[in-house]
């Protein structure tokens, strides 16, 4: 999951002293197959309106500390989350992607001096953080049949659960959102037994959270400044990534750098790392040679430039013999001087009867 979250100045819609904070959920076809672009899934559509319930309707965000000017201009927050990876358990994976990217989200500073308000860039003051008061983390628990209970469920378990129920709880043991779906009869016992279960993952995955920001919070406080390098660990990528191997590229054919003298001296053989050298800019990698695509193609492309020599050859000689025409061209041009001109390819015969008439 990756998340962003944006600011914009706006006009308080409501109260006069609250910001904006708005949710978007996107799953595309990078997140499943399933999904298609333009109109958002239900699934989606639930997300979002769970991030709301938690979050905003919960008030774990202090909207008023957004407030610039009463009633004339307030901080709006806008939250996309786009589902890169849909493995199950996105309603833990969202929330936790939101909570962390508020919390680690800095605004301009503002300063207000009569009726003229002025954003502060990041080079002439520090950003300021959020108010969050707490940290609402949702866990979902899947119903199986004889009365077994699967926290945060797979996208293969939730295909063929009989239904879950998403708690969101903070740290300090606070439910701020509970959902259902499902056609499981909900009694007392099971709601205590799920309520008891997320608060475990709840206290868990909060000390991860809180271990990432304060890495990053010491990173950052180094020398100001961090990369992409520093911030992804190569083993947390979700790719099929290959070790790379160096190449040594020759004029006739190349083998990798891990070769031997005598692989290198057996032009015979083909290796999976063998580079052969098709043309001036043109290469190819892999097993095999010269590829099969082209081997017609070179074939017309030779046989169309053995014509076009022929005809080179042929024009020359008729263009050494203009001044001289012979009689048949003599004849064939004073028919029609209103005809366009026709172009006589001489031949051997002409030539030599061109050379008797003289």
């Amino acid at each position: 999951v990756s998340c962003r979250v944006t600011a914009e100045v706006a006009k308080p819609s409501g109260r006069h002293t609250d910001g904006h904070l708005f949710f978007n959920v996107e799953l595309s076809p990078m997140a499943s197959p399933a999904y298609e672009p333009g109109r958002p899934p239900p699934l989606a559509v639930e997300l979002c309106r769970m991030l709301e319930r938690s979050i905003r309707e919960a008030r774990a965000l202090d909207l008023e500390s957004l407030c610039i000017v009463s009633g004339e201009k307030v901080w709006s927050l806008r939250i996309d989350v786009h589902v890169l990876n849909h493995c199950g358990g996105l309603a833990t994976c969202c929330s936790l992607a939101a909570i962390a990217a508020l919390v680690h989200f800095r605004r301009p500073d503002v300063s207000v001096v009569g009726d003229e308000v002025t954003i502060h860039s990041a080079e002439d003051r520090d950003p300021v953080p959020l108010n969050v008061y707490f940290w609402p983390i949702c866990v979902s628990v899947g119903f199986f049949p004889e009365d077994l209970f699967v926290v945060d469920p797979s996208w293969q378990e939730e295909r063929v659960m009989l239904g879950q129920m998403t708690v969101a709880m903070n740290d300090y043991r606070e439910i701020c959102m509970m959902s259902s779906s499902g056609a499981v009869p909900l009694t007392a016992q099971k709601i205590s037994h799920c309520v008891s279960m997320s608060l475990l993952k709840v206290e868990e995955m909060t000390e991860v959270l809180k271990r990432a920001l304060a890495l990053d919070a010491a990173k950052r406080s180094g020398d100001g400044s961090i990369t992409a390098e520093v911030c992804v660990a190569s083993d947390s990528i979700l790719t099929t990534a290959v070790p790379m191997r160096e190449v040594a590229v020759t004029d006739g054919q190349s083998s990798s750098a891990e070769a031997t003298t005598e692989e290198r001296m057996d032009t015979s053989t083909t290796s999976p790392s063998v580079v052969q050298l098709l043309g001036r800019g043109t290469a190819e990698l892999g097993v095999g040679g010269r590829s099969a695509w082209d081997s017609d193609g070179e074939e017309e492309r030779g046989e169309a430039m053995d014509v076009d020599t022929a005809d080179v050859s042929c024009k020359k000689v008729a263009s050494t013999h203009k001044s001289r025409p012979s009689s048949k061209a003599a004849a064939s041009q004073g028919d029609d001087d209103s005809e366009e001109e026709e172009q006589v390819v001489l031949t051997g015969n002409d030539l030599s009867e061109v050379q008797q008439n003289q």
